[in-house]
């Protein structure tokens, strides 16, 4: 469509920004101008298409996405399972956790949220109560992860559940992964196996809960 126009509208986080990135972010109004609107011409849905996207015909590939989608809602029902034993867990067992480890983990999770320049120089930007909303954020999520790795430590051992060293290697290679491509032969760093040994134990518990409800 030819033509030209103006319009303001309000900038948003990126989809991929991380949930620290986020709660950072600042929206401002911001006018662009539209100088004109492509339409994509959609290709016939038949068998030279599907060799386009790498199979055979379009059977395979009518297969292949419906295995993806299946896999996709079985991980989201997955997903929605273990946050709900979160919640059973937050919910129905209470303790106090000692100042100086909830402050740590606070610091570290605010540490993690101000790394960059631009994430810093936000921050500097921001009043004291937008600071605060967000120290009293972190305070929250910090509390619940602590609580939630107490909680599926002691469930594991009751369980007598235990992780293996394949298991670790495995999981602190896919987090290593997440930010680029890895050598599986380079030292993980300390604290990658120290956030997959939480991630496995909390995992671990997760499945024990589920598996004894069935």
């Amino acid at each position: 469509t030819a033509g030209a126009y103006l319009r303001i509208i309000e900038s948003e986080a990126d989809a991929d920004a991380t949930p620290e990135e986020k709660q950072t972010f600042q929206p401002k109004k911001v006018r662009i101008k539209i100088l004109h609107v492509q339409e994509a011409i959609l290709p016939a849905i038949d068998d030279d298409f599907a060799k386009k996207m790498g199979v055979a015909d379009i059977f395979t590939l009518q297969q292949k996405i419906r295995e993806l989608l299946t896999n996709r809602l079985q991980q989201q029902f997955e997903k929605n399972k273990q946050e709900e034993v979160n919640e059973f867990l937050l919910k129905n067992y209470q303790f106090p956790l000692p100042f100086s480890l909830l402050e740590n983990e606070k610091q570290h999770r605010l540490q993690q949220l101000l790394n960059g320049p631009q994430a810093k120089e936000q921050w500097l930007k921001m009043s004291a109560e937008e600071k605060s909303r967000i120290e009293n954020e972190i305070t929250v999520e910090a509390e619940k992860a602590l609580r939630l790795f107490y909680l599926a430590r002691q469930i594991l051992a009751d369980a007598k559940i235990q992780l293996t060293q394949a298991e670790i290697a495995q999981e602190a290679q896919r987090i290593a992964s997440q930010s680029g491509p890895s050598d599986p032969a380079q030292k993980i760093p300390a604290d990658v196996s120290a956030l997959a040994i939480s991630r496995l134990i909390l995992t671990k518990a997760q499945n024990h809960i589920l598996g004894q409800k069935k």
